[in-house]
């Protein structure tokens, strides 16, 4: 009680703090609030549990811990990895940060499999012996219902033709926020990286083993 009370009203990260800046209600802060504690270790817990049913705002609250602890850590240059044992709960996640204002993120991981508004901040990696990146784009545009993922996918696709994504390879050097599955954590891509933080959405569709590829990969 005695450690709680010490980070739930710190001036900047307490519950009334985040309350205010991300529009959170009180169980949604205080879950927040403990979470920077632990990444900025002013708490000894080391692992913080964010449970609730759906349409509780579970993600809306992973966002507004993922860019206020890029904020408490950027001192340190600490960096976040973002996991999830599917694709589309890892770009849920990365969209909300876009909804939020946030870019400073790379997605890792197979073209075909990752959200097309994702697409301008991702790096494609290549799965077995299938089409070319842009092969592969032309097909999703050939089959996009939306004006807007159209607009994306030809983005995508001149870009990739400008040899621009040498960029993104770069930027996934010191990006603050790298997005991908739990079995994509293993690619060669990501190979030497440390991150100070890891968060594991969805982790009860986990398996343990699963689990502990972004873990041990990441630290």
């Amino acid at each position: 009680e005695e450690e709680e009370e010490l980070y739930y009203n710190d001036p900047d990260t307490g519950v009334d703090a985040l309350r205010r800046a991300f529009t959170l209600n009180e169980d949604q802060a205080r879950a927040v609030s403990g979470a920077l504690a632990s990444a900025k270790t002013m708490s000894q817990i080391p692992i913080r549990l964010i449970h609730g049913p759906f349409g509780s705002g579970k993600t809306h609250t992973i966002a507004a811990f993922v860019i206020k602890a890029v904020s408490c850590l950027k001192a340190k240059q600490g960096r976040i990895l973002i996991s999830a044992n599917t694709n589309v709960a890892v770009d849920r996640v990365l969209t909300a940060l876009l909804d939020a204002g946030f870019n400073d993120f790379i997605r890792v991981g197979s073209v075909r499999k990752i959200d097309p508004t994702i697409l301008p901040y991702s790096l494609h990696v290549k799965t077995g012996k299938g089409k070319s990146h842009i092969k592969e784009l032309e097909a999703m545009l050939n089959e996009a219902t939306s004006s807007r993922s159209k607009t994306i996918l030809k983005q995508e696709i001149a870009t990739l033709s400008s040899g621009k994504l040498g960029m993104r390879k770069a930027l996934l050097k010191k990006c603050s926020v790298v997005g991908v599955t739990c079995t994509s954590s293993c690619n060669e891509e990501l190979q030497g990286m440390k991150f100070t933080v890891t968060v594991l959405d969805e982790c009860s569709q986990m398996t343990e083993t699963s689990s502990l590829l972004p873990i041990v990969n990441s630290h």
